[in-house]
């Protein structure tokens, strides 16, 4: 009898640790942790921008924590302008952890805290879906800031609706495939 009962606590230890190695995975996986140092010479959009480093290679980063409005919605383009304004043909250090499906690094910069500027000006929407991978605290700030904008109305908070760009996009490709 404890020949079995010993079994059976093997086991369960054997199946918790495997669970415990899978739940692991997808955060290991990801963490690259790549760092970019050069100049911003593009910005593709309000969260998407093209650095240059000395070797001439060029890197395209996706701001991770936040998203800001896609091309067709307003404030498409004062966003696009607000990173602009703060980036552009400065030099930068990125903090990358991983690729997204598009090939871009994900990413933040080591000495200015894009996320929480733009998001405090009304030109982005803290970015749910990469609230996990966030240091602790770090989204709950970010929920936080965004709240102060919507409640200033500052950029996209003047408006009376402002559609988030992942339902823009959403909508986008039902209209597509109808």
């Amino acid at each position: 009898m404890n020949t079995i009962n010993m079994n059976v606590r093997q086991r369960r230890f054997s199946v918790v640790s495997i669970l415990f190695v899978m739940l692991l995975m997808p955060i290991t996986a990801w963490s690259e942790q790549v760092v970019v140092q050069g100049k911003v010479i593009h910005v593709v959009d309000g969260d998407t921008f093209d650095v240059l480093d000395s070797q001439h290679e060029t890197y395209r980063i996706r701001v991770s924590c936040m998203d800001t409005p896609e091309k067709g919605q307003p404030f498409y383009r004062r966003a696009k302008d607000a990173l602009a304004d703060l980036i552009h043909g400065h030099q930068v250090t990125v903090e990358a952890y991983k690729h997204d499906r598009y090939g871009r690094l994900i990413g933040e910069l080591a000495d200015l805290d894009l996320c929480r500027t733009m998001i405090a000006a009304g030109m982005a929407w803290h970015n749910l879906p990469y609230a996990r991978e966030l240091a602790p605290g770090r989204a709950e700030k970010l929920v936080e800031t965004e709240q102060g904008a919507r409640t200033r109305r500052d950029g996209l908070w003047a408006d009376m609706s402002p559609q988030a760009p992942w339902e823009f996009r959403r909508h986008q490709r039902s209209a597509h495939s109808h």
